[in-house]
């Protein structure tokens, strides 16, 4: 019989998302401050939290006892304890490792772990959003894919795929020093897509953020319904990861469907293209 896993206990930043509507207004301003600020807040007392947010001590203090914390100390400690874990290379392999029962990993285990990922994608029922997103990208005049770190990986995968099929397509990491070059020109014509997933790069988010105050559309692929750019996402597809090891399989699933639709809409443009660039690259020996 496999061993039942319980969920991990909602973050800082997750219960911050969740309980948002149910704030006031002065909570709300403690609130978009810690979300802006990120685990920086580890390091501000509660005075200084009050400060910065236009509120008062009393209020930050209310606040984080609506979150379910005895003391606004036993906040700072969990942001505390997220910043050690979220200082460790590829973290979620790591516990993993730590607390696997034993033997050796094998093919096997791995595909039907990814496999249940995929299929819990499901769960999300996302055909609609899909949709939404492939009609975004037909309609830009330039398309922006973007990431950081390891979700980078997924967004040169998507923009390389997509920049085989169309000439209006530019990818490049949220952090790169010209990025914000780069949507100078951007408009509501454009689209941006942005993969990010926890612990949520500051780069993607500022870029979704410039992009969105342009009026650019925006596509997020991101892990769940509370990821900080779906408030700023006209359309969010999400591909959570559900296996306890570090796995892109399920968004990369979605971004291939994506990449389907826009190829399936744009066939008889994107035939001809292929074509003529296989002729290209065939000129000049770029293929043994």
């Amino acid at each position: 019989m496999s061993e039942v896993v319980s969920a991990s206990p909602p973050d800082a930043f997750e219960r911050i998302r969740a309980n948002y509507d149910s704030f006031s207004k002065q909570q709300k301003a403690v609130a978009d401050y810690i979300l802006e600020q990120g685990l920086e807040i580890a390091f501000v007392s509660c005075n200084q939290l009050a400060h910065a947010s236009g509120t008062s001590p009393a209020t930050v203090i209310r606040f984080t006892q609506q979150l379910g914390y005895a003391k606004y100390m036993d906040f700072v400690d969990e942001l505390h304890g997220m910043l050690l874990d979220g200082h460790r290379p590829m973290s979620k392999l790591t516990e993993a490792l730590s607390t696997r029962e034993g033997g050796p990993a094998t093919l096997e285990q791995s595909r039907a772990l990814d496999i249940q990922s995929i299929l819990d994608l499901a769960d999300f029922q996302q055909e609609g959003a899909l949709a939404d997103a492939v009609g975004l990208l037909i309609g830009a005049r330039r398309i922006f894919v973007s990431g950081a770190r390891s979700a980078y990986s997924l967004a040169y995968y998507a923009g390389f795929l997509l920049r085989e099929m169309a000439h209006n397509v530019q990818h490049f990491p949220s952090g790169a020093e010209d990025a914000y070059e780069r949507l100078e020109t951007a408009s509501a014509e454009d689209v941006l897509l942005v993969v990010t997933f926890r612990r949520y790069a500051r780069t993607s988010h500022r870029l979704a953020q410039y992009a969105a105050g342009r009026a650019v559309k925006l596509i997020a692929v991101t892990d769940g319904p509370t990821a900080p750019i779906t408030t700023l996402a006209d359309v969010s597809l999400l591909a959570p990861n559900t296996a306890p090891i570090y796995s892109y399989v399920a968004p990369m699933t979605v971004l291939n469907a994506l990449i389907w639709g826009f190829a399936q809409a744009k066939s008889d443009e994107i035939a001809t293209m292929l074509e003529q660039r296989q002729q290209m690259l065939l000129s000049q020996k770029v293929f043994i």
